[in-house]
């Protein structure tokens, strides 16, 4: 927290609370993680994928996701990602660059999803993550071949329509109901919109910070 400064960081605390609510319920870790992650890469995203579609008049197509595919680690009960470490018990989350090995090795289960990718501890969901690695890699050879994200299997990849409060994202989960593959649950984006408009107005008062400044102007 101290990179937002004393008064910042009390506006930080308040946003992302783990206090009180169900949110976080408790996990001051997961608070800290989700707002560092939100203002360093979620919301600058979000902001770009805005710009570009506004200055081209939608000519130029955007396509935005979110991976959170999760790994079971230790507790049964407790989802943790490749973040986890040994011994540990506690929800982790994937890391930036986490997904690499299910784009380029989809249906590869020996080496996508071999020991050697896995923490310590950590149970691997064989269907659920060929399930996102196959999605992952046909729509990733789409957008090669012809300009579209474009799966034979899951739901379709919209491109991303209007500003910031507009624009969807596509999630590749692990198949659970709450997360799955597909278009961004639209209580997740509703969510991610509020904390996404925080971060703006945030630092309209107190400038960029060191943990990652969103440096565009929200759109709501």
């Amino acid at each position: 927290m101290a990179l937002y400064g004393i008064a910042g960081a009390g506006e930080v605390s308040r946003q992302y609370n783990a206090s009180t609510g169900a949110r976080f319920d408790g996990d001051f870790q997961g608070a800290l993680v989700s707002g560092a992650g939100d203002h360093a890469c979620l919301c600058p995203a979000k902001h770009l994928a805005a710009q570009i579609t506004a200055a081209t008049h939608g000519r130029v197509a955007v396509w935005t996701y979110t991976f959170a595919h999760l790994h079971r680690c230790s507790d049964p009960g407790v989802a943790s990602g490749w973040e986890a470490r040994d011994g540990q018990d506690g929800a982790q989350w994937a890391a930036h660059g986490s997904e690499i090995p299910f784009v380029f090795t989809a249906g590869d289960t020996m080496f996508s999803f071999s020991s050697s990718l896995v923490p310590a501890g950590c149970l691997i969901n064989r269907t659920a993550a060929t399930r996102v690695s196959r999605a992952m890699g046909e729509m990733w050879s789409g957008f090669a071949k012809s300009g579209v994200p474009a799966s034979l299997h899951e739901q379709q990849w919209a491109k991303w329509e209007g500003g910031v409060s507009a624009g969807r994202s596509y999630f590749f989960g692990d198949g659970l109901a709450e997360t799955g593959l597909g278009m961004a649950p639209a209580a997740y984006e509703e969510l991610k919109r509020e904390d996404c408009a925080f971060w703006a107005a945030f630092e309209r008062r107190h400038g960029a910070t060191a943990a990652g400044p969103i440096a565009q102007k929200s759109d709501d």
